[in-house]
């Protein structure tokens, strides 16, 4: 079965990812610099399962908006 991941601007430094069109969490840039994800909500146990399994990927890509956003600050 094939899923959708999405990242939603929405605000600076700001995006809301979607799972299958539900947000599920927010990636966004602390006040250190840091890009981290927070859950938005309480996601069920099937969700969550599914969602494991696409963390890793979800974490690749914060490492690569990290790294477009530094190439651009250069």
């Amino acid at each position: 079965m094939s899923h959708r991941v999405e990242f939603v601007w929405h605000d600076h430094e700001c995006y809301k990812v979607q799972f299958d069109g539900e947000t599920i969490c927010t990636l966004y840039k602390t006040s250190d610099g840091y890009w981290t994800l927070r859950p938005d909500a309480q996601l069920g146990s099937e969700l969550e399962a599914v969602i494991t399994d696409y963390w890793e990927l979800l974490s690749e890509a914060k490492i690569a908006i990290r790294r477009a956003l530094k190439s651009y600050s250069r």
